[in-house]
């Protein structure tokens, strides 16, 4: 009996000391930041556990931890490979390769986005323009990767709030302003519009009939100027897409609009979510609560610009939004 109880205490503890250790390895595999002895510190999102290297908790193959280290960015190499965010780029050159910007990379020979070629670039003089997005070599400026039709490397310029320009033309997000004049065209830093000497732009969009030297970001999506106000996010349903547009928002007064936040807005005779009116909303006490879509007046609570029925206004407070149900 007393060699039976021995026998079962010493399973006991051989149980306990695996799971002790294995444990142990766990918390090794989630430590924030691991010094490699060989290649110097790694970030939090790898980790070297039992001769092997892992990104996020995944293990990366055939990863040689003793010349494994971290480029920049989601970049990473040992000694005969090159890695993004843990995957092996296959063919990239780890002794001449380095981080461009964010997902972007180049070796002596080819030019990567995350872990694919980058088809047609030239590593010699591909480099980072600007706007995380932004980037050129000798003979493309591109667009989240992709070559922008005819624009000109050699006098493309950033210019803020994603737009851009050449010689012969402005550009937003890559894509094309049809008729702005390039000469004159620039960016309105903190206003979120471009314009030139002839028109405004919201994103690629001309706005019809807007008023070069009155012309300003009210808040959120909302322009106006002296003699209109504007919504700048609204939709266009095409046949088989959407599209972002600017509408004029009919019968709004620009001296008293206001944006309140989380879309809604108001002047001296309405409110507005959106581009929607609020039909019987008392702009005179209607203020946006919080939560980015509840507002209301002295009658009644909105959320996403619809009456929340039963709820009492008196209760719902940005401190209190479960008072606004």
């Amino acid at each position: 009996m007393l060699v039976l109880a021995l026998v079962l205490f010493a399973l006991i503890g051989i149980l306990f000391y695996k799971f002790n250790n294995q444990s142990n390895n766990a918390l090794k595999a989630t430590d924030s930041i691991v010094a490699n002895k060989n290649t110097g510190v790694l970030p939090k999102e790898y980790q070297l556990l039992d001769n092997k290297v892992y990104f996020k908790g995944s293990l990366i193959e055939n990863a040689d931890p003793k010349t494994f280290q971290h480029i920049e960015g989601g970049h990473s190499k040992d000694a005969t490979q090159v890695y993004f965010n843990g995957t092996a780029i296959h063919g990239a050159d780890p002794k001449t390769f380095v981080n461009v910007k964010g997902e972007y990379g180049k070796d002596a020979k080819q030019v990567y986005k995350y872990e694919k070629i980058l088809s047609g670039a030239d590593p010699k003089t591909f480099v980072h323009v600007a706007d995380e997005n932004y980037y050129k070599d000798a003979k493309h400026v591109y667009w989240f990767g992709d070559p922008m039709q005819n624009a000109d490397p050699k006098s493309f310029v950033y210019l803020g709030g994603s737009y851009g320009k050449d010689s012969a033309k402005a550009y937003y997000n890559g894509l094309v302003i049809p008729d702005a004049d390039v000469q004159s065209f620039n960016y309105v830093k903190d206003q979120y519009f471009a314009k030139d000497k002839m028109k405004v732009y919201i994103r690629e969009t001309s706005v019809p009939g807007a008023d070069l030297n009155t012309f300003r970001s009210v808040g959120g999506r909302f322009y106006k100027d002296t003699n209109r106000v504007y919504d700048g996010n609204s939709t266009v349903v095409m046949e088989n897409d959407s599209r972002f547009a600017v509408k004029e928002l009919p019968g709004a007064e620009p001296e008293t609009f206001v944006f309140l936040g989380g879309d809604y807005a108001k002047d001296a005779e309405r409110a507005y979510y959106n581009e929607k009116v609020l039909t019987n909303a008392d702009p005179k006490s209607f203020i946006y609560v919080g939560g980015d879509y509840y507002a209301k007046d002295a009658a009644k609570v909105y959320y996403f610009g619809e009456v929340v029925r039963g709820a009492n206004p008196a209760n719902c407070t940005a401190e209190n939004l479960s008072g606004c149900k």
